[in-house]
């Protein structure tokens, strides 16, 4: 399993929104009708958030800062992706939702918290996912499923990831197939 959190019905009214936009050439930027996923301690607006948990399941009632960004920039939300229990193991695996997978290799594991983002990535359902980091958690999975992950500076990416202990920490940043 990848995903936590994807609801088909929106997924295809942002598609079909970006596609009238680009046939009336009025794109609202280059994230226009790309696909994105987010780890699932990223809040998007009608969805739950789990952090990974069994016992969490809070329906955010706003986007998230770096959602709303690409969001208002037109980009596709298809959800938030698995991620290991709080983010408190590199493996990679929730055994709440059983996955993921190695892109690449079934039997071994994704790595990292943002295991979910970076297999999404690496199976080419999303150009770019966004991970977030407070120890390897993007950079872990990135190097294990062969995509590029960029654990920024502190604070660079705005975010308002919920509040908890560790939030100080934690780094918003892309999971990407390439660089370019």
């Amino acid at each position: 399993r990848i995903f936590v959190t994807l609801d088909e019905n929106q997924v295809m009214a942002q598609a079909a929104a970006s596609q009238e936009r680009f046939a009336k050439g009025h794109p609202l930027s280059v994230f226009d009708g790309v696909p994105l996923a987010f780890k699932d301690m990223m809040a998007i607006a009608g969805h739950p958030s789990s952090e990974g948990s069994s016992i969490l399941h809070p329906v955010a009632d706003k986007d998230d800062t770096i959602v709303a960004r690409f969001r208002s920039r037109g980009a596709v939300i298809l959800g938030t992706t698995v991620m290991t229990e709080f983010g408190v193991t590199p493996l990679g695996w929730s055994a709440h939702w059983q996955g993921p997978r190695n892109a690449h290799s079934p039997s071994r594991f994704a790595g990292g918290s943002s295991s979910g983002s970076a297999v999404a990535v690496a199976l080419g359902i999303v150009p770019v996912a966004i991970g977030v980091d407070g120890g390897g958690s993007i950079r872990i999975p990135a190097a294990l499923e062969g995509v590029v992950g960029l654990a920024p500076t502190f604070g660079r990416v705005p975010s308002k990831i919920k509040d908890c202990v560790t939030s100080q920490m934690m780094k918003v940043g892309p999971l990407a197939a390439t660089i370019r």
